[in-house]
Protein backbone atom coordinates (compact mmCIF):
# COMPACT_ATOMS: atom_id res chain seq x y z
CA UNK A 1 0.00 0.00 0.00
CA UNK A 2 1.33 3.42 -0.81
CA UNK A 3 2.93 5.20 2.49
CA UNK A 4 1.74 9.07 1.06
CA UNK A 5 -0.30 10.81 -0.53
CA UNK A 6 -0.28 13.99 -2.63
CA UNK A 7 -1.36 17.08 -0.77
CA UNK A 8 -3.97 18.23 -2.89
CA UNK A 9 -5.82 15.41 -4.31
CA UNK A 10 -4.99 12.56 -1.86
CA UNK A 11 -3.34 10.53 -5.03
CA UNK A 12 -1.03 7.62 -3.96
CA UNK A 13 2.55 7.95 -4.02
CA UNK A 14 5.10 4.91 -3.28
CA UNK A 15 8.01 4.57 -1.37
CA UNK A 16 10.47 1.54 -2.79
CA UNK A 17 9.79 -0.52 0.81
CA UNK A 18 5.87 -0.31 -0.58
CA UNK A 19 3.56 -2.74 -1.87
CA UNK A 20 1.82 -2.12 -5.06
CA UNK A 21 -2.14 -2.71 -4.61
CA UNK A 22 -3.70 -2.31 -8.12
CA UNK A 23 -6.91 -0.98 -6.34
CA UNK A 24 -4.87 2.06 -5.48
CA UNK A 25 -3.99 2.79 -8.78
CA UNK A 26 -7.55 2.42 -10.05
CA UNK A 27 -9.04 4.53 -7.48
CA UNK A 28 -6.62 7.10 -8.63
CA UNK A 29 -7.91 7.11 -11.68
CA UNK A 30 -11.26 7.17 -10.82
CA UNK A 31 -10.18 10.35 -8.59
CA UNK A 32 -8.36 12.42 -12.09
CA UNK A 33 -11.51 11.28 -14.18
CA UNK A 34 -13.56 13.18 -11.90
CA UNK A 35 -11.48 16.42 -11.38
CA UNK A 36 -11.08 15.85 -15.35
CA UNK A 37 -14.94 15.56 -15.40
CA UNK A 38 -15.61 18.72 -13.43
CA UNK A 39 -13.12 20.77 -15.22
CA UNK A 40 -14.64 20.46 -18.66
CA UNK A 41 -17.96 20.97 -17.21
CA UNK A 42 -16.89 24.47 -16.04
CA UNK A 43 -15.51 25.56 -19.47
CA UNK A 44 -17.47 27.91 -21.33
CA UNK A 45 -19.11 26.53 -24.61
CA UNK A 46 -18.75 28.09 -27.77
CA UNK A 47 -20.75 27.01 -31.02
CA UNK A 48 -20.01 29.23 -34.31
CA UNK A 49 -22.05 28.80 -37.79
CA UNK A 50 -23.41 31.01 -40.78
CA UNK A 51 -27.00 30.88 -42.57
CA UNK A 52 -28.41 32.04 -45.99
CA UNK A 53 -31.11 34.21 -45.43
CA UNK A 54 -34.40 33.20 -47.33
CA UNK A 55 -36.39 36.62 -46.95
CA UNK A 56 -39.20 35.97 -44.59
CA UNK A 57 -40.49 37.03 -41.53
CA UNK A 58 -43.18 37.59 -39.13
CA UNK A 59 -45.50 35.80 -36.90
CA UNK A 60 -45.79 33.04 -39.05
CA UNK A 61 -42.02 32.65 -40.51
CA UNK A 62 -39.91 32.54 -37.45
CA UNK A 63 -36.18 32.32 -37.57
CA UNK A 64 -34.57 29.98 -36.00
CA UNK A 65 -30.79 28.57 -34.44
CA UNK A 66 -30.47 25.29 -32.39
CA UNK A 67 -27.31 25.08 -30.46
CA UNK A 68 -25.31 21.78 -29.09
CA UNK A 69 -25.81 23.53 -25.36
CA UNK A 70 -27.95 26.07 -23.94
CA UNK A 71 -26.13 29.39 -24.46
CA UNK A 72 -26.29 32.08 -22.30
CA UNK A 73 -25.19 34.57 -25.52
CA UNK A 74 -25.44 34.49 -29.23
CA UNK A 75 -24.88 36.92 -31.48
CA UNK A 76 -25.43 37.58 -34.78
CA UNK A 77 -23.75 39.23 -37.40
CA UNK A 78 -25.10 40.28 -40.68
CA UNK A 79 -22.86 40.30 -43.87
CA UNK A 80 -22.36 43.72 -46.01
CA UNK A 81 -24.16 43.72 -48.65
CA UNK A 82 -25.21 46.76 -51.15
CA UNK A 83 -28.35 47.44 -49.56
CA UNK A 84 -27.60 46.47 -45.93
CA UNK A 85 -25.33 47.98 -43.39
CA UNK A 86 -23.58 45.83 -41.20
CA UNK A 87 -25.48 45.06 -38.25
CA UNK A 88 -25.40 42.94 -34.71
CA UNK A 89 -27.92 41.37 -33.36
CA UNK A 90 -27.81 40.06 -29.46
CA UNK A 91 -29.74 37.54 -27.66
CA UNK A 92 -29.65 36.40 -23.80
CA UNK A 93 -31.03 33.29 -22.69
CA UNK A 94 -33.77 34.36 -19.91
CA UNK A 95 -34.26 37.36 -21.63
CA UNK A 96 -37.63 36.28 -23.46
CA UNK A 97 -38.40 40.15 -25.68
CA UNK A 98 -34.90 41.91 -25.37
CA UNK A 99 -32.94 40.83 -28.90
CA UNK A 100 -31.91 44.16 -30.52
CA UNK A 101 -29.86 45.31 -33.62
CA UNK A 102 -27.49 47.82 -34.55
CA UNK A 103 -27.22 49.24 -38.22
CA UNK A 104 -23.37 50.57 -38.73
CA UNK A 105 -21.27 52.38 -39.75
CA UNK A 106 -24.26 54.78 -40.75
CA UNK A 107 -24.22 57.09 -37.57
CA UNK A 108 -26.99 58.69 -39.28
CA UNK A 109 -28.89 55.94 -39.68
CA UNK A 110 -28.85 54.18 -36.29
CA UNK A 111 -31.77 51.92 -36.03
CA UNK A 112 -32.22 50.03 -33.01
CA UNK A 113 -34.52 47.09 -33.32
CA UNK A 114 -36.34 45.30 -30.31
CA UNK A 115 -37.68 41.70 -31.12
CA UNK A 116 -39.34 38.74 -29.19
CA UNK A 117 -37.45 36.40 -28.67
CA UNK A 118 -38.43 32.52 -27.65
CA UNK A 119 -36.26 29.88 -26.06
CA UNK A 120 -37.20 26.21 -26.44
CA UNK A 121 -34.42 23.83 -25.23
CA UNK A 122 -31.10 24.72 -27.22
CA UNK A 123 -33.06 26.34 -29.67
CA UNK A 124 -33.76 30.58 -29.74
CA UNK A 125 -36.61 31.54 -32.40
CA UNK A 126 -37.28 35.20 -33.42
CA UNK A 127 -40.19 37.27 -35.25
CA UNK A 128 -39.25 40.55 -36.95
CA UNK A 129 -41.87 42.59 -38.73
CA UNK A 130 -39.49 42.99 -41.78
CA UNK A 131 -36.54 40.51 -43.22
CA UNK A 132 -34.15 43.27 -42.34
CA UNK A 133 -35.10 43.17 -38.96
CA UNK A 134 -35.64 39.63 -38.98
CA UNK A 135 -31.88 38.78 -39.78
CA UNK A 136 -33.20 36.77 -42.74
CA UNK A 137 -32.81 39.25 -45.74
CA UNK A 138 -32.94 37.16 -48.65
CA UNK A 139 -29.39 36.02 -50.36
CA UNK A 140 -27.79 37.47 -47.03
CA UNK A 141 -25.30 35.66 -45.12
CA UNK A 142 -25.22 35.81 -41.58
CA UNK A 143 -22.76 34.62 -39.15
CA UNK A 144 -23.25 33.68 -35.19
CA UNK A 145 -21.40 32.94 -32.15
CA UNK A 146 -23.33 30.78 -29.38
CA UNK A 147 -21.10 30.92 -25.52
CA UNK A 148 -22.70 28.87 -22.72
Amino acid sequence: MASNHTPEYGLNQWSLEDSVVMEEFNTDNRNIEQALLALKAALPKFQTGSYVGTGTCGESNPKSLTFSFLPKLVLIMQGASAASNMGIMTCMQGVPAAMVSYDWPNTTDFKPYIVPLTWAGNTLSWQGIDASRNYNQEGLTYYYMAIG
